[in-house]
């Protein structure tokens, strides 16, 4: 029979804590505080993951309050996001920031900055594991091993896979991490908007804000920009960094994280932008083809082209390639002339030859075009193509549960059965191929 109050605060800087509280008896209060956040428990079986930079709040069953350290603003008791059975919930200082610079410049209440800036997810399988084994018998010894090393098979659900140099950067719905000969050297828990961007020495992704790190996970810069970063649509052009956007809007970054320019194309954007010269262009959802000069940040050429595929345009100056559902077309920009039109039909996927285009269906064709529009060969690998990719060694592609690598002239020099049909191609090196399926992946040399 209790017959005082329980009051536990417990701070923790850095760590991994693990712990099964029985329900409290009013008036009792556990608190875990860390550099970014203050748990405040109620009766539950949970882990508490900390740095300098963030906290991760994972909860097996119960509640837990989880509420930001936001600076001269002090929580009250009730202040924060509720995390259940079976949820996740980060905290860090992007987080921090969000939150004061809401109430401090835009004078919103501190209650809704909160929830409107941090956000709760279904926990990654691998943390409710280890919490279900403390969970089954709190009086078995555990044995938690923080010094031994993560590998990347044990990261879930990989989302993104960007080859550096000899490492890889992975990323997670809820992490980045940097990866040496499969081990993780480093992670951040960020909720993750974007694919990875490598460019020189700095990691460019979108968080709750546009980041650069390097490759000692430090942050470089950090800006805020309107919408979602599109798959894997940044690309580099004069010292300067294109970010297009699901707001239609294309950012024009210098490495120092300065935004030299902001173009609006009214419509998101459905095409990775491709060099022109000194322009960049890139088609919209609502049909229209843009070219914009880089120096100036100025649209100087606007054209209604219709509907193209995802990724369907491809530049080689001055002339240009477009993939619709229906058709490819090789126009001459300049001249704004349409120089050959190739009809097809069911047009899902294309990639750019260094001979012309390849080309999938939605028949199950794979076909290429020759640069005079010319189709110089066709085969039928299967439905369900994509991760259609070019490399030096030849085209890769999967259909159905498929991988196939296919020469420059159509003919199949091997090929592997995957064991699901739910996969993706995360990533290429020359020698090597990364696919993901369903929740792991696997490797296979080119």
């Amino acid at each position: 029979q209790q017959t005082q109050v329980l009051s536990l605060a417990a701070s923790m800087d850095k760590g991994v804590l693990y712990a099964a509280v029985k329900k409290l008896h009013k008036g009792d209060s556990i608190l875990v505080k860390t550099k970014t956040a203050v748990a405040g428990i109620r009766g539950t079986s949970f882990m508490v993951k900390s740095d300098s930079q963030s906290t991760k709040l994972v909860v097996l069953d119960g509640k837990v309050l989880l509420s930001p350290r936001v600076t001269n603003m002090p929580t009250g008791e009730n202040t924060g996001v509720l995390v259940s059975e079976g949820k996740s919930c980060v905290i860090d200082i992007h987080t921090l920031r969000t939150i004061q610079n809401a109430v401090e410049q835009k004078k919103v209440p501190l209650d809704k900055a909160i929830q409107q800036s941090i956000s709760v997810s279904s926990a990654d399988e691998k943390a409710m594991q280890a919490l279900r084994a403390l969970n089954q018998n709190v009086s078995e010894h555990i044995v938690i091993d923080e010094d031994k090393s993560l590998r990347i098979n044990d990261l879930y659900p990989i989302v993104s896979m960007k080859p550096y140099n000899n490492d890889l950067v992975v990323t997670t719905n809820n992490g980045i991490y940097y990866c040496e000969n499969n081990r993780v050297k480093w992670m951040q828990d960020y909720p993750i908007v974007s694919k990875p961007y490598i460019w020189d020495d700095y990691i460019i992704l979108q968080s709750t804000k546009l980041l650069a790190l390097d490759t000692k996970s430090t942050i470089k810069w950090e800006i805020e920009i309107e919408g979602e970063v599109i798959g894997d649509s940044i690309i580099p052009i004069r010292n300067t960094l294109v970010i297009p956007t699901t707001k239609g809007l294309i950012y024009f970054i210098t490495k120092n994280g300065i935004i030299l320019h902001k173009v609006d194309c009214n419509s998101p954007i459905v095409s990775r932008p491709v060099s022109f010269g000194q322009m960049i262009c890139v088609a919209t959802a609502d049909g229209y083809l843009y070219a914009i000069d880089v120096v100036l940040g100025v649209s100087i050429y606007r054209k209604y082209i219709g509907m193209v595929i995802g990724n369907g345009i491809f530049a080689n100056y001055p002339e240009m390639y477009i993939v619709s559902p229906s058709s490819i077309q090789k126009i001459h920009l300049l001249k704004d002339e349409v120089i050959w039109k190739y009809n097809d039909s069911e047009i899902v996927a294309a990639v750019e030859h260094p001979q012309g285009i390849v080309f999938a269906t939605n028949k199950g064709t794979l076909g290429k075009i020759t640069g005079n529009g010319t189709l110089q060969w066709q085969i039928n690998p299967g439905k369900d193509i994509h991760s259609l990719e070019y490399t030096s060694k030849g085209i890769v592609c999967i259909a159905e549960n498929v991988f196939y690598q296919i020469s420059d002239s159509g003919e199949v020099l091997w090929s592997c059965t995957l064991p699901a049909r739910n996969t993706e191609i995360l990533s290429l090196t020359p020698k090597t191929v990364y696919i993901r399926v369903e929740n792991s992946f696997l490797t296979l040399r080119l």
